[in-house]
């Protein structure tokens, strides 16, 4: 009996710490705001872009004066709300076809994709949606920073 009680904790244990690991945590738009203008992007209200959004923002990667590729932040009212935009943004990208690779767990979903010389990704946490298209060749850039900002 007291091998079983010691097993039992033993397999909660494990299944607990697994748990956490499948848990992203939210950031608000002033954190990606921070983050993101800490990794050099300038950041400006994009809110005007999207109405089921009630925040949206756009890092901007740029070159002199032209944007490169823009990375979106968007918070909106439920996570419903959010599932709903990013299993519509996944369906339309997976179209394009190419290499992609998809997870979900818990509290969030994500969604990345090589095709035709661009990259795309996407992450929800909870209620919020990070999102971006970019040529290719900056893939391990955006890669870095989602990793930075825990998306």
């Amino acid at each position: 009996m007291k091998k079983f009680f010691l097993f039992l904790i033993a397999v909660v244990t494990i299944f607990a710490l697994s748990a956490c690991a499948l848990k992203k945590n939210v950031i608000t738009a002033e954190q990606f705001s921070e983050k993101a203008a800490a990794a050099g992007y300038d950041v400006e209200d994009a809110s005007d872009l999207y109405s089921d959004a009630t925040e949206c923002l756009a890092a901007n990667k740029t070159s002199g004066d032209i944007v490169v590729y823009q990375i979106y932040f968007e918070v909106f009212p439920t996570v419903a709300q959010a599932k709903l935009d990013f299993n519509y943004n996944e369906s339309d990208l997976s179209s394009k076809g190419g290499s992609s690779a998809s997870a979900s767990a818990l509290n969030y979903d994500s969604y990345k994709l090589s095709s035709g010389g661009y990259y795309y990704a996407m992450c929800r946490v909870e209620n919020t949606m990070v999102y971006v298209g970019a040529p290719a060749e900056y893939k391990n850039e955006i890669s870095d920073f989602l990793k930075t900002i825990g998306y």
